[in-house]
């Protein structure tokens, strides 16, 4: 972390379990916590959006009045709902209604990794990336100037995740998101620059891009625990806006809402929040976006099925 004294973490539930488990998890990350009560009956001056120069972590559980008030009282980056419904609720309600910017993943056993961002949010600067990696080895990485390289990159990936313990269908979950992210991040940096997607040689483009600095970047790290997938453009175009677009229009039953024109169905990011444990995205505006997804190294499927992906939007820059 970049800052000497972190914003104290808000913890607003009616679950003992949940506190206690995030609590403890604040508590060896440094974070000063506090527990609140919750309950959707109070008034909203019982609420902890006076006075409170932190971060709230609230309960969805506790319904989406209280929800909606404390996200009409409080700054999005600055809240962090834990979420404990099935996928389409946290697209459609949590996303959709609150314009949430980080959710936490609410599974029986807040795994050590999930809080990493909320303690990077706590710390006044994302700082993911060092947070995410710290103690683990790197797997496999790429750089990869258009489309042409993907399968090979992909294929990388699916083979670094494989030789780890885990459970046999494991390698096929990083394989859909990596596959999904990369196109994604190609698809749109060649927009971005006016260049056809058909037009694959370095050569193609604009001098400025001929560079040491790659197009798009592909980083496999691993510890004990997880596996942590990096991609990053040089755009940094991507807004939460944009997020919640795509996963609603990949959602949406009516054929007008998928034009080619506006880039794709979306069904990318809306496969990735699905095959996922966690979704991190950090946008450095008009510089870089950088896209990380982690599952954790499981012994059993099992465990995969019952998560609930934690999804975290973090932006910088004008």
């Amino acid at each position: 972390m970049n800052q000497s004294r972190p914003k104290p973490l808000v913890i607003w539930t009616g679950d003992d379990r949940l506190a206690a488990s995030v609590g403890q998890l604040a508590s060896a990350a440094g974070l000063l916590h506090s527990r609140h009560q919750g309950g959707t009956s109070g008034k909203a001056d019982d609420m902890p959006v006076s006075g409170v120069d932190g971060v709230i972590l609230a309960d969805c559980d506790l319904g989406m009045d209280l929800m909606t008030r404390l996200a009409a009282a409080r700054p999005a980056h600055s809240l962090v709902y834990a979420f404990g419904g099935n996928r389409r609720e946290l697209i459609n309600d949590v996303f959709g209604k609150l314009s949430a910017r980080h959710v936490l993943g609410r599974n029986t056993h807040l795994l050590r990794h999930e809080m990493l961002p909320l303690v990077s949010l706590c710390a006044g600067a994302p700082g993911v990336w060092a947070l995410l990696s710290a103690g683990s080895r790197e797997l496999h990485a790429a750089r990869l100037w258009d489309g042409s390289g993907i399968e090979a990159a992909v294929e990388g990936a699916k083979q670094a995740a494989a030789g780890l313990n885990t459970y046999s269908e494991f390698p096929n979950y990083v394989a859909t998101c990596v596959w999904e992210l990369l196109t994604n991040a190609i698809y749109d940096a060649r927009r971005g620059t006016a260049i056809e997607l058909r037009r694959d040689s370095k050569e193609s483009l604009p001098g400025a891009m001929r560079t040491s600095d790659r197009l798009v970047t592909l980083e496999v790290c691993a510890d004990e625990e997880k596996i942590a997938i990096r991609i990053q453009d040089r755009l940094g175009r991507l807004t939460p806006a944009m997020v919640l677009q795509n996963w609603t229009r990949a959602d949406a039953r009516a054929a007008d809402q998928i034009k080619h024109d506006h880039g794709g169905a979306g069904v990318g990011l809306y496969m990735v929040l699905h095959e996922c444990a966690q979704l991190i995205f950090s946008v450095q505006r008009d510089v870089s976006t950088e896209i990380v997804f982690t599952l954790p190294v499981e012994r059993m499927n099992r465990a995969f099925l019952t998560r609930i992906p934690s999804v975290h939007f973090f932006e910088m820059g004008s």
